[in-house]
């Protein structure tokens, strides 16, 4: 069966079981309990004495009070308190909720943006695996750190970018001029 089905067969018994006590609850008077005394029966020539109603006391005016009607919509005052004070928690919560977001805004703009460091980027070993970057003369992998509080985020096959606390920087490889021999040539390696 399916989930809408079984919501509505469980509407369905829900309503049933609220007719039924519906029912059972219109029948029976409110003051009669639910077992009841067995009748009394008298004999035919018995018959009980008349009951003189009994003379009602006369009625004492009171001081002029006016009834007090229930608003069915009014929550009783013991609700009222108790929302009212989580009100006033909520709306605590939320200053205070303000005022740590101004402090962290507020020491933010007290501590001066630092300068990006002095890093060079001198190589980069590519493998798809784990790539390498050689950044001032350290090899380093994604996630290492380099002094300065500076965090090695990616290395692609021409680039490395690195976090540090006052920004994102992106390094590349220098770019050789084809004129100029290489490294290696000048160190006289084949």
């Amino acid at each position: 069966m399916s989930r809408a089905q079984l919501q509505q067969i469980a509407l369905i018994a829900f309503l049933l079981l609220f007719a039924l006590v519906w029912t059972l609850t219109r029948k029976l008077p409110e003051t009669a309990s639910l077992q009841t005394p067995p009748p009394v029966l008298l004999p035919k020539a018995v018959t009980p004495p008349e009951e003189k109603p009994e003379a009602t006391p006369p009625a004492v005016p009171l001081e002029k009070e006016t009834p007090v009607a229930r608003n069915p919509f009014e929550l009783p005052k013991l609700l009222k308190e108790v929302w009212q004070q989580k009100e006033l928690a909520r709306e605590r919560q939320e200053q205070e909720r303000l005022e740590r977001e101004q402090e962290s805004r507020d020491s933010q703009k007290a501590v001066p943006e630092q300068p990006p460091p002095s890093l060079e980027l001198q190589g980069i070993l590519w493998t798809a695996r784990e790539p390498k970057a050689i950044i001032n003369r350290q090899i380093v992998s994604v996630g290492d750190s380099l002094p300065g509080n500076v965090e090695v985020t990616s290395i692609t096959k021409d680039r490395v970018r690195v976090s540090y606390p006052g920004g994102n920087i992106e390094l590349t490889l220098p770019q050789k001029s084809s004129g100029s021999r290489s490294r290696e040539s000048e160190e006289g390696t084949p």
